[in-house]
């Protein structure tokens, strides 16, 4: 799942949200704890095998859809 950078937003003003994560203190802390959502692909064969996977190395990177496109085909 990728969360839009309004997700912050909304869950600081979410008054039970708010009460919910102060008391796991996950918001005390400026930016602690506050991750970027990295995209991913992984393409898995009808045996399980992964064939092709790709990471980001930072938000908001994306991969190469004519390089998935070609490991697809070569499914």
């Amino acid at each position: 799942m990728i969360s839009p950078p309004i997700t912050l937003h909304r869950l600081q003003t979410c008054h039970f949200c708010e009460r919910v994560v102060r008391r796991h203190n996950e918001l005390d802390h400026g930016m602690a704890g506050i991750a970027d959502p990295r995209p991913a692909v992984s393409l898995i064969d009808s045996d399980g095998s992964i064939n092709h996977a790709w990471v980001a190395g930072a938000w908001p990177k994306f991969p190469d859809y004519k390089a998935i496109e070609a490991a697809i085909e070569e499914l």
